[in-house]
């Protein structure tokens, strides 16, 4: 812990921590459809009707399969190394006609051979599933048909598992996925090995709001698709998964702000399936109400797969498949790019007044508290509201990061001051504060109070999005 001089001398500030900030929102920048007017040129529309799509890959380097309805629902997949503009004009055929296939490119050994994919199969509506192994990724080997049990602990199910699993995520040595149920329930689902013998244990949402905290919007009473693939969303802020309004006009992105990736496997497995950890990415929960893209007027949204990026800060490249309409060929394949926002620091500030102050005890007098004056809206140009002022704060105060002493300000956040000198956050206890907005830097830090100058730090603090 340092002291840090400011002018004027009557105020002390402490910067007792500063790392990386990762909040309870992910709000993107921006999200822009690439595709709006017209369909990717390849593969060719018109050549192919593609619906439900899963994947693997990174960066540019991916492969996407979908079923092709003009080719008698039978899987197909198309492969580039240059991003979703690079597909080559036609894709290859596999000898799957299921539905909801979803790949992994996970070796497996089956009877001592071992297969460089695994891949499993909806067929219909019905709680029958396929499991298969592949080496090519075009020739598939089916190993069995398996159905997913509800736990006898599961007390809450509503009906079975129908649909697939669009994507599986191993978490400290346990496989999971979410699936669709019959009855519009998304179930959490476990298994040992990730092949045939799986479990639904939980759900995190669905037409109820018994289901979990991710809910169909307002109006639609069946139907849910957790579509695509689990997402890291980089620096600590968490997973996603983004859901499809079975209407086919919306896409929604699904948080979990809770399972860090720096957390111990056995605790971020914890943090992961626990369905009251999961939000919009807004932070809401109960019915899905701001999609992160929408339908255009030549388009509608079916399906998506997000390509998983090795740079947090890179854009997401969300392809989709949507019906585009018969004069450009009909469904076809779409891309969006998505945004990140800047993750933002964290610092714990400690703020002495001089008017308040009472040396012996250490600590500063609440007069505004005790005869209510202070306002649930900050002063300040933020403006923030709070439910309740809490308990034993002395003031609203506005903190500021400057990237140079004589610079604008690029980062502003109101905080309460608590009157044992720590600026806190709105619920009056959590002292590492969360200002949103900037990346990695030295920054000087100012403190402005509506009764004081304001003042600042005399050398500027080096704040990191890295974890420490």
């Amino acid at each position: 812990m340092r002291t840090i001089h400011f002018y004027p001398w009557m105020m002390i500030l402490l910067i007792m921590i500063s790392r990386s900030f990762y909040a309870q929102t992910f709000i993107p920048e921006s999200v822009t459809d690439q595709t709006s007017t017209a369909p990717l040129s390849n593969p060719t529309p018109s050549s192919y009707q593609p619906r439900y799509i899963s994947g693997f890959g990174t960066d540019d380097a991916f492969t996407i399969f979908y079923e092709d309805r003009d080719n008698g629902g039978l899987i197909s997949h198309v492969t580039t190394t240059t991003g979703p503009t690079g597909f080559p004009a036609s894709g290859t055929a596999t000898n799957i006609t299921d539905t909801h296939f979803c790949v992994k490119d996970w070796p497996i050994t089956i009877d001592e051979v071992e297969y460089a994919y695994r891949g499993w199969g909806a067929v219909g509506n019905n709680t029958t599933h396929k499991f298969y192994v592949s080496d090519d990724m075009s020739t598939w080997t089916e190993v069995t048909e398996f159905t997913i049990p509800n736990a006898a602990s599961f007390t809450d199910a509503r009906g079975w598992v129908y649909y697939g699993f669009h994507d599986v995520i191993l978490l400290n040595g346990t496989y999971y996925a979410f699936g669709e149920s019959n009855q519009s329930q998304t179930m959490i689902l476990r298994s040992a090995n990730a092949d045939t013998v799986w479990e639904a244990f939980d759900s995190i949402g669905g037409s109820q709001s018994s289901d979990g905290p991710l809910q169909l919007r307002t109006g639609i009473t069946a139907g849910w698709t957790p579509s695509g693939n689990f997402l890291d969303l980089g620096y600590d802020r968490g997973y996603a998964k983004v859901h499809v309004d079975p209407t086919d006009s919306y896409f929604y992105l699904a948080i979990n702000t809770a399972a860090k990736s720096s957390l111990s496997d056995s605790e971020l497995e914890t943090a992961f399936i626990n369905p009251d950890n999961w939000t919009w990415h807004d932070n809401t929960t109960g019915a899905a109400a701001n999609p992160i893209l929408s339908t255009t007027a030549e388009h509608d949204l079916r399906e998506c797969w997000v390509v998983p990026n090795s740079d947090p800060d890179s854009n997401w490249v969300i392809v989709y498949d949507a019906d585009f309409g018969s004069g450009d060929g009909g469904n076809a394949l779409g891309y969006a790019l998505l945004e990140p926002p800047v993750p933002g620091v964290i610092a714990s500030i400690k703020v002495w007044f001089e008017g308040p102050y009472t040396a012996g005890a250490d600590s500063m007098k609440t007069y505004l508290y005790d005869s209510s004056y202070i306002p649930k809206t900050s002063p300040y140009i933020d403006e923030r509201i709070v439910d309740t002022v809490p308990p034993n704060v002395v003031d609203w105060v506005l903190v500021e990061l400057r990237s140079n002493a004589d610079s604008d300000t690029v980062a502003q956040k109101s905080f309460f001051l608590r009157k044992d000198g720590y600026v806190v956050d709105e619920d009056g206890t959590t002292t590492e504060l969360e200002i949103e907005g900037v990346t990695s830097g030295d920054y000087y830090i100012v403190v402005r109070h509506r009764n004081h100058l304001a003042i600042m730090s005399d050398v500027p603090q080096s704040l990191s999005n890295e974890d420490e």
